[in-house]
């Protein structure tokens, strides 16, 4: 409830940042300024990351509102998740609203059964990840 004359200042909401701008209340009781110049904040928190097992690549750098899908590597399977930059800069697993939720990825090697003239034996493929400095 401003009166004729009167100030008021306007400021950008979560997850957004600007400089604060004040708004004139005139004779007529509506306001005259110059709205804030609000940017998107960037989420830096929960991104959802496993070196090696999950591609996220478009999670990073995102900004309060936009969203991304988390994946498994190549040879893993596993269901997509996405992802939502939220205005607190965490990103969040859309469905759950929920930070640290990371796709569950498995080896999508089946294991492979070989029969000799005495003996069957049962052999598993698994994936090895590893890092290293040349």
């Amino acid at each position: 409830n401003k009166q004729p004359w009167q100030e008021c200042m306007a400021w950008c909401e979560r997850g957004y940042s600007g400089l604060e701008t004040s708004f004139l209340c005139v004779e007529d009781y509506s306001f005259r300024g110059i709205t804030p110049d609000c940017v998107p904040d960037e989420c830096r928190l929960g991104i959802p990351t496993k070196v090696g097992l999950i591609i996220a690549d478009g999670c990073m750098g995102l900004r309060t509102g936009q969203r991304c899908v988390a994946s498994c590597t190549t040879g893993l399977t596993g269901d997509d998740l996405e992802y939502e930059c939220s205005a607190d800069g965490y990103l969040r697993e859309s469905s759950s609203g929920q930070v640290g939720v990371v796709p569950s990825c498995a080896s999508s090697f089946a294991p492979v059964e070989t029969v000799g003239a005495s003996s069957t034996a049962t052999f598993s493929a698994f994936l090895l990840v590893a890092g290293f400095d040349p």
